[in-house]
């Protein structure tokens, strides 16, 4: 039976997931690796350093197994034609009147009280740009004030909407990047943030994206990374 992990991606990364452009991510080798130790082998489904024959077990899994993406979201109560006098709208969702959120997502708003997930990578057009905390019964906003996002790390499983099978691992240096990992990491050209720029190579577009994420000074330092690759699962698979 595949296992399942849980692994982050920022919202511009989930759109490149959704569109079908990213089929790679790859993240830092946490732990002490020496700079003589140049190839790595695979051996009874752990990484072993040749060298030094230290095992390496990898945190994100053996090919067939799952992992589902944790990504910037909020879950919110949807307007009730009466509050807004037919527009539509979100409201904070307050657990003291309304209780368990999870027990009335996707429900009827007209039947008393509805809850909807929305995620920050989905944009304008799939989320309301101004949250209202609360209006009274006339429809009476008290103040304006945006819904604060939650951050990706406090996602729980039944909130993720996107699972990924892995379907292949290893690691590498983070240089040894070539144009086509560059391309399934999402980087063509006119897909990878923040800044592109069309004269410039998949490889150096990635490198602009990884400094954006990891600090300036983080592709010069050129460290050892796990590779993954995977597959988007569709709904039920």
């Amino acid at each position: 039976m595949a296992k399942e992990r849980p692994i982050l991606f920022s919202a511009p990364m989930v759109r490149e997931l959704l569109d079908g452009h990213k089929t790679q991510t790859r993240r830092v080798v946490k732990g002490r690796w020496e700079p003589l130790v140049h190839e790595v082998m695979r051996v009874n489904g752990k990484w072993v350093w040749q060298t030094l024959d230290y095992d390496l077990t990898t945190p994100y899994g053996q090919p067939g197994d799952h992992l589902w993406v944790k990504e910037t979201w909020q879950i919110a109560r949807e307007t009730l034609d009466y509050e807004t006098g037919g527009e539509y709208d979100v409201f904070e969702w307050d657990s003291d009147i309304y209780g368990d959120p999870w027990e009335y997502l996707n429900g009827d708003a007209r039947g008393g009280c509805s809850s909807a997930l929305f995620y920050k990578a989905d944009g304008e057009d799939k989320n309301p740009c101004q949250f209202y905390p609360w209006i009274d019964i006339h429809g009476k906003k008290y103040r304006d004030q945006e819904i604060p996002w939650r951050p990706s790390i406090f996602m729980p499983r039944r909130a993720s909407r996107i699972t990924l099978e892995i379907t292949d691992i290893r690691v590498e240096p983070l240089q040894d990047i070539s144009e086509a990992d560059a391309i399934a990491e999402g980087c063509k050209g006119v897909n990878c943030p923040p800044d592109h720029n069309d004269d410039l190579s998949p490889q150096e577009e990635y490198r602009t994206l990884w400094e954006t994420i990891n600090g300036s000074g983080s592709w010069t330092a050129n460290p050892w990374v796990w590779v993954v690759e995977f597959k988007r699962l569709e709904a039920g698979q």
